[in-house]
């Protein structure tokens, strides 16, 4: 079985070790960009289930899911226009055919929250994806020491961006505190195969710490999937909004059926 998260970290590790720009070159004139709006109270704020829309090429199981020439820019505006409380932007390139670029472009069309969805293992690519315009940073704790999580998370906060924690285990709860993390996402998809486990965000749900916005990451197909995620605060939504042809029309029903999902009474307190 192709091991996926083990391959990907290794060149990410391996890229970072090459890399000789410098952190100091990278944070100058940093705290002059103007913050991205809050992921965290965009998915608090939501009246349901608030969609996250992401913007990916492709994926290493699945291959393309649209012409590599496809414009970021207009499907994330599509998803704008439909109602998503934020978008995703992938920018590993290798295996999921994205770039920064797509960050930045995705920046300047869209007002919304953006994630920067990667396999991050070096601080420089924290910087990066501030200049970039990013809102919040995807942390996996299954591809990071715990030492690495509160170092990545910390420089974060510091250079004002939120961190998106995703988890897949109840056992890698632990790393939300050393993270402080500002929304916790349980990924359904399992990284080192790729196979979806529509069953796993149920699972963890009741353990997941009430500080922090909570996040159902994969496994949603059409918006009949949405019912089983009550108490989430919101879902991220990939490949069901790259495969479309509609990308508004695909998003809007996603974001009018995941505004009917009603909240579990247990919900954590509001900004």
């Amino acid at each position: 079985m192709a091991d996926y998260l083990t391959d990907i970290v290794a060149y990410h590790r391996r890229r970072a070790a090459l890399d000789d720009e410098s952190f100091t070159s990278l944070l100058a004139g940093l705290d002059a960009i103007e913050p991205r709006p809050s992921l965290r109270s965009a998915l608090l704020a939501s009246a349901g289930l608030g969609v996250v829309a992401e913007f990916k090429r492709r994926s290493p199981s699945k291959g393309w899911f649209v012409e590599p020439e496809t414009d970021v820019a207009t499907r994330v505006s599509a998803y704008e226009r439909a109602g998503a409380v934020a978008v995703s932007v992938l920018t590993d390139t290798p295996h999921f055919g994205g770039t920064l670029a797509d960050l930045e472009r995705a920046a300047q069309h869209v007002e919304l929250p953006i994630v920067r969805k990667d396999f991050i293992v070096d601080a420089r690519e924290l910087l990066r994806a501030r200049r970039a315009g990013a809102s919040a940073v995807l942390l996996i704790a299954a591809a990071l020491q715990p030492e690495e999580v509160a170092s990545l998370a910390g420089v974060a906060h510091d250079v004002g961006l939120e961190v998106l924690l995703e988890i897949h285990e109840l056992s890698e709860l632990e790393l939300a505190e050393l993270a402080a993390a500002d929304v916790v996402g349980v990924n359904q998809r399992d990284l080192t195969s790729f196979r979806v486990d529509t069953d796993r965000a149920r699972r963890v749900l009741a353990a997941l710490p009430p500080g922090a916005a909570r996040l159902a990451e994969s496994g949603v197909r059409g918006p009949d999937d949405l019912a089983g995620l009550v108490g989430f605060d919101g879902v991220l939504i990939g490949e069901a909004c790259m495969r479309a042809r509609d990308p508004y029309a695909t998003v809007r029903a996603l974001v009018e059926r995941g505004a009917s999902v009603h909240q579990d009474l247990r919900h954590h307190e509001s900004v």
